[in-house]
């Protein structure tokens, strides 16, 4: 864990999150206020898990089942954040205690898409797309370098509730940040997810 500045922008090492399962990587995380930080995994769908900022002490906060990987969260709320905030915004704002209210949870912020790219950061030369609930037929699966070009591309025939496409990577794509564009065939859908590979 690391403690960020907002005046300098400098990060200080704070410590290691206890708790955690064994190979658990804490890739995504959410300020859910005060001192407490909520966790999830690209390459774990044991659980999601909620943090102590203070004593760095996790708790699993899903019960029996998996839960979808994921590789972002993101929320406008800071740890710490004082209370008075609201009083501080300009009239036409949405106060902070009434944006909080209108979050999604953690399980419906990851799973609302019904989509997961996984593992991320990418070792092994693949990676996968889990599909939930979109419509069945043809997806195009697509993996973009920064510049917004196709480095590769494969269909999907998705027929099932939840289905898993794996994507080998070109042997020519080096290291680096990608973007995958996951999109249905009629343009009903469509994904975009960042990528990362080692």
């Amino acid at each position: 864990v690391f403690k960020i500045s907002l005046e300098t922008k400098l990060a200080s090492y704070v410590g290691s999150i206890k708790g955690l399962p064994r190979g658990f990587s804490t890739n995504g995380a959410i300020a859910e206020g005060d001192s407490k930080v909520i966790v999830s995994s690209s390459g774990s769908t044991e659980g999601y898990y909620r943090f102590d900022l203070n004593t760095l002490q996790a708790e699993k906060l899903t019960e029996g089942g998996t839960v979808f990987n994921a590789s972002d969260l993101a929320n406008g709320t800071l740890a710490f954040e004082k209370k008075n905030k609201e009083e501080e915004a300009p009239k036409e704002a949405v106060p902070v205690a009434e944006a909080r209210q209108t979050l999604p949870t953690v399980q419906e912020a990851v799973v609302s898409n019904g989509l997961s790219v996984y593992p991320n950061p990418v070792r092994e030369g693949f990676f996968k797309v889990s599909f939930a609930g979109q419509k069945q037929g043809r997806y195009n699966i697509q993996l973009l370098d920064g510049a917004g070009r196709v480095v590769s591309a494969q269909q999907a025939n998705i027929g099932g509730k939840v289905q898993v496409e794996e994507f080998r990577l070109p042997r020519q794509v080096s290291a680096g940040n990608y973007l995958v564009r996951v999109s249905s065939e009629d343009g009903s859908y469509t994904n975009t997810s960042k990528l990362v590979v080692q």
